[in-house]
């Protein structure tokens, strides 16, 4: 079979192909694209509430070191300033993994979109 390059669509305009306005769980899978893709995210509904309610996004654990801590912190200020808080996190090492590469485990996390929960779409300090 021939390769071919996957076709992406933007969620915001899967969304109004398909005539939906919410999503009640968006659960996302980046392939190691997840701060890309969500970054991406929030950018597209800048002006807007993000349109779901709860976010699930495995993102990589390993932070050691301190580019990768700074990168995680990064990710949690931008999920803070878009209104999504985290409410859940679960550490995913396979057990089919092998000990040597353990060191580059996942974790799940959960995260509240707020504006679905306030009164007047207001993020709460």
């Amino acid at each position: 079979m021939e390769n071919s390059p996957q076709e992406f669509i933007a969620l915001k305009k899967a969304m109004e192909l398909n005539g939906h306005t919410h999503i009640h769980i968006l659960k996302l899978d980046g392939e190691g694209k997840e701060y890309e893709v969500i970054e991406e995210l929030i950018r597209q509904f800048r002006n807007h509430n993000l349109p779901f309610s709860q976010l699930l996004v495995e993102i990589p654990a390993n932070v050691t070191d301190g580019q990768s801590f700074a990168k995680l912190y990064r990710f949690f200020e931008k999920m803070e300033n878009a209104g999504l808080r985290p409410f859940r996190n679960e550490l995913n090492i396979s057990p089919m993994v092998p000990e040597k590469d353990k060191k580059n485990a996942l974790c799940e996390y959960s995260f509240l979109n707020l504006s679905m929960f306030c009164a007047n779409s207001e993020t709460p300090n």
